[in-house]
């Protein structure tokens, strides 16, 4: 998470409510009151905390993508400060259709009532992993023909 987003708000706000830890995976640039930071976090480790989170709250293209493959709940936040970080997040978010989930303010009541389809998300990832096989098979086909 960036220094202050609506990410780090809506996260504290959350946790309060639910009485929830909040876990910032973060190479250790920040430190937030009220957030524990997980600096050195392995590949093992950053899933681990993906599959057991009650909620993800994430900037992170990987946090997202590890989000809906893990079939957890998750809310992201686009970087509103930097220029072309955004793209992947986007086309995520347009491929499987998640603008609900995209966090554009800190207020709880926008957030505590989603649900989320894992059915359609889980057969959308799987038509788009079968999509990308078959362009694969086709493109190393086509190179030893």
């Amino acid at each position: 998470m960036a220094n202050h987003t609506y990410a780090v708000d809506l996260a504290k706000k959350i946790a309060a409510e639910n009485g929830w830890e909040i876990y910032c995976l973060d190479p250790g640039r920040f430190q937030m009151d009220g957030i524990t930071n997980v600096k050195d976090a392995s590949p093992d480790e950053f899933l681990w905390f993906i599959q057991h989170a009650e909620l993800v709250i994430t900037t992170s293209y990987h946090g997202l993508i590890f989000s809906l493959n893990l079939n957890r709940p998750f809310l992201f936040e686009m970087n509103n400060n930097a220029v072309n970080t955004n793209s992947r997040l986007f086309e995520v978010m347009q491929t499987y259709n998640l603008e609900k989930y995209r966090i554009e303010s800190e207020k709880m009541d926008d957030y505590t009532n989603l649900s989320y389809d894992w059915n359609n998300i889980n057969d959308s990832i799987q038509t788009n992993r079968n999509q990308s096989l078959v362009l694969l098979k086709n493109m190393i086909e086509n190179i030893y023909v």
